[in-house]
């Protein structure tokens, strides 16, 4: 063995503390990394079998105002698996104890036929249904009462169930990075009735 060997060796011996030390940084180093890597993971495969279970759509599409006839066009269109419209607005909530209204989209459910698309995963209740975030942030269940205004004119919605959708993981208004479920939240509604409040012939 060469000197600069054995003093390497004797130099490692007398720094057996700080060998052990740095050897333990390197192992729970080595463990944080595995473990987070291996939550990654989980989260991600969670989050797929959610999307798919529920029928998360791929695509979106917003117009002002189009006939229901469009929707077999649409399915025609090379590459569409499924297809599924429907009509969306807005609301103004007038909700006891804020100072300020709290506002809310609002989202059509098919009667004519069975969702395709962003299915809802009922947690209380009967469809249609508000966002579980929206409900537990003001303490609402099925049941209660909410007054809002929707196209200009004051309505009173009857809460008859609580859902999540894989469409509104968070719920934040456009442009928004944080929720804030004490000011926006998401309501479903009727396709008829809710073309009926926006003054929607529904053709």
């Amino acid at each position: 063995m060469r000197p600069l060997d054995r003093k390497l060796f004797r130099d490692l011996g007398k720094m057996k503390g700080q060998m052990i030390a740095v050897a333990m940084v390197m192992v729970c180093g080595l463990a944080v990394m595995i473990m987070a890597r291996s939550l990654i993971l989980s989260l991600a495969s969670s989050r797929d079998a959610y999307y798919a279970t529920h029928r998360f759509a791929d695509v979106f599409a917003d117009l002002k105002r189009a006939p229901n006839s469009l929707r077999s066009r649409l399915a025609e269109i090379s590459g569409v698996a499924v297809i599924e419209t429907r009509v969306t607005g807005a609301l103004v909530l007038d909700l006891p104890g804020m100072a300020e209204p709290a506002d809310g989209m609002i989202v059509s459910l098919p009667e004519d036929r069975p969702q395709q698309l962003n299915l809802l995963y009922l947690r209380t209740g009967r469809l249609p249904e508000i966002s579980e975030a929206f409900a537990d942030a003001h303490g609402f269940s099925p049941g209660d009462v909410i007054d809002a205004t929707i196209y200009g004119r004051r309505e009173r919605f009857h809460i008859v169930g609580i859902a999540l959708s894989p469409e509104f993981v968070f719920e934040s208004r456009a442009g928004e990075v944080i929720p804030d479920p004490k000011r926006f939240g998401v309501f479903w509604m009727n396709e008829r009735t809710l073309a009926d409040a926006l003054d929607m012939d529904g053709a």
